[in-house]
């Protein structure tokens, strides 16, 4: 059984709902994005939050943008990913927050209270200061 706790909804104000997929493997963050073959689809509505499975049917970049994308998925959550896959992903309009580890439920009420930037979901051998992030194609919506 997964604990969900929802202190705070990272939506934007005026959204009625979003929704967000974590690649998962054995219940934790899948470590690599690339060969990832389940990703959970969290939708929030307002403090509602309901979870879906969605099996990831192909290898390449630009069909994995498309589930994702037809999905309705506007944030990614995952491991390691590629540029390929993360530039193909973020030209879908898809957030991508790379390198993050953690048991499933942990990094979920994370991100729902907005505390997903703390070190302890950093990747090992990750340090860098600034997460990065895949926006519009370029890092950071750069």
């Amino acid at each position: 059984m997964i604990g969900i706790v929802v202190a705070y909804n990272p939506m934007k104000k005026g959204t009625k709902s979003m929704k967000v997929g974590i690649t998962v493997w054995q219940n934790r963050i899948s470590p690599v994005f690339d060969v990832a073959k389940h990703v959970k689809v969290i939708r929030l509505d307002n403090n509602a939050v309901q979870i879906k499975d969605l099996e990831m049917t192909s290898s390449l970049p630009l069909q994995r943008a498309e589930l994702l994308s037809n999905a309705g998925i506007k944030v990614l959550i995952c491991g390691a990913i590629s540029v390929p896959f993360a530039k193909m992903i973020a030209g879908r309009n898809i957030k991508v927050i790379p390198f993050i580890a953690g048991e499933f439920s942990t990094v979920l009420n994370a991100y729902l209270n907005s505390n997903l930037e703390r070190p302890e979901f950093n990747m090992p051998g990750y340090r860098r200061q600034r997460r990065r992030r895949f926006h519009g194609g370029r890092p950071n919506g750069r």
